[in-house]
């Protein structure tokens, strides 16, 4: 998602990090990351603990690509009274536009199905496993 009419500017991970914990010295990025990663597969988990129609059916051969939006948002501790970075899931869609994500990595796709379909690690294919 894009709102408003400023020009997006993509900032890589290996950029973004030091820039990220130069800015929030006291939040290191890879909790934030951990965060956000629990409440991505909590949403699947949502998604999938009912029967059909009303979940997504469980099926180890199915394979599908998401665009999860997410942003960090500020909040005080009700019991420590300090900031924190709570995530926000916007929303998730199945087949989303990968435009961006080929143009700043081309390999995109060749990962996705090497994963996918070929059997290869998630470190071979710079994928992230989260369960």
């Amino acid at each position: 998602m894009n709102y408003g009419d400023s020009q997006l500017k993509q900032i890589h991970c290996h950029d973004f990090i030091p820039m990220f914990e130069l800015q929030y010295p006291d939040y290191k990025w890879h909790n934030e990351q951990a965060a956000l990663y629990e409440v991505i597969c909590a949403a699947f988990k949502a998604g999938t603990c009912r029967d059909p129609p009303n979940s997504i059916i469980p099926f180890r051969q199915a394979r599908a690509i998401y665009g999860i939006d997410m942003m960090l948002e500020w909040s005080f501790g009700q019991t420590s009274g300090q900031r924190t970075m709570v995530p926000q899931l916007l929303e998730v869609n199945y087949c989303p536009d990968c435009v961006r994500a080929c143009k700043y990595h081309p390999n995109f796709f060749n990962d996705i199905f090497a994963f996918f379909f070929f059997g290869h690690t998630a470190e071979e294919t710079n994928m992230t496993r989260l369960v």
